[in-house]
């Protein structure tokens, strides 16, 4: 699913994983996945990376007040815009 506005496709579109350790970015898109919409992990929502597990462990966001834990596999497939 592709949910990018005109205005996003301007700006710098990276994948969940590539968000540096304590930068924001707005969600744009998000795989299918039943558990991710009641995250809070949807397309328009601003995020915050907080860090990375080592040897391949989850990636650590932030949305609103939610503290999020995600492997890898599905954070690779969230991309959001700078």
């Amino acid at each position: 699913m592709n949910n990018l506005s005109s205005c996003e496709s301007l700006q710098n579109i990276i994948s969940l994983t590539e968000l540096p350790r304590g930068s924001r970015g707005v969600i744009t898109d998000v795989p299918e996945n039943p558990l991710l919409y009641p995250l809070g992990l949807r397309p328009g929502k601003e995020l915050l990376c907080q860090g990375f597990q080592l040897f391949g462990g989850p990636l650590l966001v932030k949305v609103g007040e939610r503290q999020i834990a995600l492997s890898r596999p599905i954070a690779e497939k969230i991309t959001v815009a700078l």
